[in-house]
């Protein structure tokens, strides 16, 4: 019976101790993922042979998410240009890729082919073919895209990648539902590359070989209106309508921005110059209820004068005729003294008295 109560007390205290850890579990902010959210306001850069978007994070540091041939990769770098000042982790884990909420089959199969484990893609190990690589010393994580991936990504609208750095995952957001334009414009700069090559005359074969320089596809600029200086001008093909639209549209987009900065601006100045107003006109009210006050205390304070000479003329005219009874019969009284101007004559001062001022 003994030991039958002790097996059973365990269970429950093991029982007990899980429910706790899960209910900690929820409550530890460690575990809930930080959120890096790379809008369609950040624009694709086109490049030679390469596509990319860039955001910075709330913790300082910047994402960049490229297509280069057939790689997919996200970098991640202590400046704007990732590449020039990586971040480098000891210990980088690549929980899941997704499109619009879905797992990538493209990363469970990275998962499936991955030596040792299939929880997440750990760094410094191994996939199968080398379809997904963790370089989490150089902030760096690869995927070989095939079709159907890349098809995915051209008709999807977000991707996320979750990562974890330390302790707490990292959720790293891109809007893509522009990715199909940057894609379509880096196709026909690669097409018009490949075309101006393939037109290009063979070299006449003569000795010494001559060097032949590589053909270079020919790009043309578009200008923003003349009052947008700080918009920059856009290269698009030369030739190419549909590259020419999609370069208007970025200019476009760019002078809505600094029009919107504008407004910005303006409105603020506006709210400043009603301040000063409202502060010039409360001062002049303060300076003006000052000035009253002042009024009135010097009106209160001459009306008290104005009173205390009526009263003392109330009571000289009351003393006077009071001193009148004793000066008639020829008396002087100190308390007439100070009356004594009002004496008639024959009644003289009386040195003794003291006179009260």
């Amino acid at each position: 019976m003994g030991k039958r109560f002790f097996v059973v007390a365990g269970v429950l205290l093991s029982a007990a101790l899980a429910v706790s850890g899960a209910h900690a579990a929820l409550d530890n902010p460690f575990a809930r993922a930080a959120e890096v959210n790379i809008g369609a306001d950040s624009d694709w850069r086109v490049d030679a042979g390469s596509i990319s978007k860039t955001g910075r994070g709330d913790d300082g540091l910047y994402y960049k998410l490229s297509l280069h041939k057939n790689q997919l990769s996200l970098k991640i770098g202590k400046q704007a240009e990732v590449e020039t000042d990586p971040k480098s982790y000891k210990a980088l884990a690549i929980e899941d890729l997704r499109i619009d909420g879905k797992r990538l089959p493209l990363f469970q199969w990275c998962l499936n082919h991955q030596q040792n484990h299939n929880r997440f893609l750990q760094q410094d190990l191994e996939v199968k073919d080398g379809i997904c690589m963790n370089h989490g010393e150089r902030g760096e994580f690869v995927v070989m895209l095939n079709r159907q991936t890349l098809d995915l990504i051209e008709n999807g609208e977000r991707l996320r990648f979750v990562i974890r750095p330390f302790r707490k995952p990292v959720h790293v957001n891109y809007d893509i539902s522009d990715f199909s334009e940057a894609y379509a414009i880096l196709q026909a700069r690669a097409a018009a590359s490949q075309r101006a090559a393939a037109s290009a005359p063979a070299p006449v074969a003569v000795q010494p070989a001559p060097v032949v320089k590589p053909v270079e596809v020919q790009m043309c600029k578009l200008a923003a209106p003349q009052d947008f200086a700080s918009v920059a001008a856009q290269e698009y093909v030369c030739g190419d309508a549909a590259d020419k639209r999609r370069a208007q549209q970025r200019i476009d987009t760019a002078v809505k921005q600094a029009q919107q900065r504008r407004q910005r601006i303006a409105a603020e100045k506006e709210k400043q110059r009603l301040a000063a107003i409202a502060a010039q006109q409360k001062a002049e009210e303060e300076r003006r209820k000052a000035e009253q006050a002042r009024k009135a205390e010097e009106a209160a304070i001459a009306a008290s004068e104005q009173k205390r000479h009526q009263i003392m003329d109330e009571l000289t005219k009351k003393m006077v005729g009071v001193c009148n009874k004793v000066w008639s019969k020829g008396k002087h009284r100190c308390y007439c003294e100070r009356y004594i101007e009002y004496a008639p004559p024959g009644i003289q001062s009386d040195a003794s008295c003291k006179r009260e001022g």
